[in-house]
């Protein structure tokens, strides 16, 4: 299961997982929970979301595997 957390040094939260939930925490703490039903209609927009999420993940491998064991 792919899912994507995010935490903001302003205390702002989020965590996704396709097909399953969105979780989204407001800066003063208060927590929304959120069935994916609730975005019915709306799939093209997360599907942006988990592509760029993807291509974060292979820039950061790239980049990992450009570093020699003795700079880590």
């Amino acid at each position: 299961m792919f899912k994507i957390e995010i935490r903001s040094d302003d205390g702002r939260e989020a965590q996704i997982s396709p097909g399953n939930f969105l979780y989204y925490k407001e800066e003063n703490g208060k927590e929304h929970f959120f069935d994916w039903k609730h975005f019915t209609g709306r799939d093209q927009e997360f599907v942006r979301i988990f592509e760029t999420a993807r291509s974060i993940l292979g820039s950061i491998e790239s980049l990992l595997s450009d570093l020699s064991p003795s700079t880590l």
